[in-house]
C-alpha cells in the first residue's frame, strides 16, 4: 500500500513538473500558473518525504543494505 502511494505521488510530481515546463515555454505572458504549479510540486514532494519518513519510523518500509 505504501509503495503504491509513493509511486502515485512520484507520478504526480512528474506531471506537475511537466505542466510547469509547459507554462514556461508556451504561456510566457502568465507566469503565475507556473509558480502555482511549482509550489504544488514542492508541497507534494514534502508530503512524500513525510510519508516515507513515517513509513520508516513505523516499520512499514524496511531499509535493506547493499549486498546484505
Amino acid at each position: 500500500m505504501i509503495k503504491t502511494i509513493t509511486l502515485l505521488l512520484l507520478t504526480i510530481i512528474l506531471v506537475t513538473l511537466g505542466t510547469a515546463l509547459f507554462h514556461l515555454v508556451r504561456k510566457k505572458d502568465n507566469p503565475e500558473k507556473m509558480v502555482k504549479t511549482l509550489t504544488l510540486r514542492i508541497a507534494i514532494s514534502l508530503g512524500l518525504f513525510v510519508i516515507i519518513f513515517l513509513g520508516l519510523a513505523t516499520g512499514l518500509i524496511e531499509p535493506h543494505g547493499i549486498g546484505g
